[in-house]
């Protein structure tokens, strides 16, 4: 019953290709359909191995946070800071 659950909710999701490793999992509002997150540590991991870092960096912000692809535009978490740094930002 779980399985099929998620089955339902993620059916249609956008998500980014050749960045499977970098998927957290799926986010869903109330209301609204599942969304795909991603870490963008991981992201720029797997796109540095291609590029140099600069250039992941670049093509990261102009390809990937850039994109607007509809409602469903996969979301990216900003896992390179820790929690506890962000928190005292606040």
């Amino acid at each position: 019953m779980e399985v099929r659950l998620v089955e339902n909710e993620v059916r249609g999701a956008i998500l980014f290709d050749g960045l499977e490793q970098a998927l957290l999992g799926f986010g869903t509002q109330q209301g609204r359909e599942a969304i795909a997150i991603y870490s963008l540590k991981k992201i720029l991991l797997i796109l540095s191995r291609d590029m140099s870092q600069v250039d992941a960096e670049e093509f990261f912000l102009f390809n990937i946070q850039g994109l607007w692809a509809g409602e469903r535009t996969p979301i990216v978490l900003n896992d390179t800071v820790p929690v506890e740094e962000v928190l005292k930002w606040l």
